[in-house]
């Protein structure tokens, strides 16, 4: 009687195995990435900012998700000491995708910083790269509107 129990819980194991598996296979949604690129760089920046983790750290996490171009920007400014304004929480509210050029796309966001005691929003362009079904953040500027 307990060889069925096992053999149950075998197939149940077998079948999460499974699901995983193939759930990594599925293609990601540009516009969900490039929400969490700016909230996943805005961490990454606060958590430098405070000291949680050394600069070198935050640089080695900034190469996994920005282009050139914006990590140079903000590698200059994370080793010449951040602002305030950049060490705070991010909340994408609303985006909309503009345009889509081979493997890049660029969209249009509402994007609320919340330093803790201030909240400021306003409108950004942002430009992701799709390498391979990865996504990096190439662009993040406020929009000229």
């Amino acid at each position: 009687m307990k060889r069925g129990y096992y053999n149950l819980l075998a197939a149940a194991a077998l079948v999460v195995m499974v699901f995983c598996f193939f759930s990594g296979f599925s293609a990601k949604d540009p516009r969900e990435a490039a929400k969490a690129l700016v909230v996943q760089r805005a961490k990454i920046l606060r958590s430098a900012s405070s000291g949680a983790i050394p600069d070198t750290e935050a640089e080695k996490q900034l190469r996994q998700i920005e282009g050139e171009g914006l990590l140079s920007k903000d590698l200059k400014e994370l080793r010449s000491g951040l602002p305030p304004e950049r060490s705070c929480s991010v909340k994408v509210r609303e985006i909309e995708q503009k345009k889509k050029l081979f493997c890049y796309t660029t969209y249009q966001a509402e994007i609320l910083w919340d330093s803790g005691n201030t909240v400021s929003g306003g409108i950004y362009n942002l430009v992701i790269k799709e390498n391979d079904g990865e996504y990096i953040l190439t662009i993040l500027e406020m929009a000229k509107l």
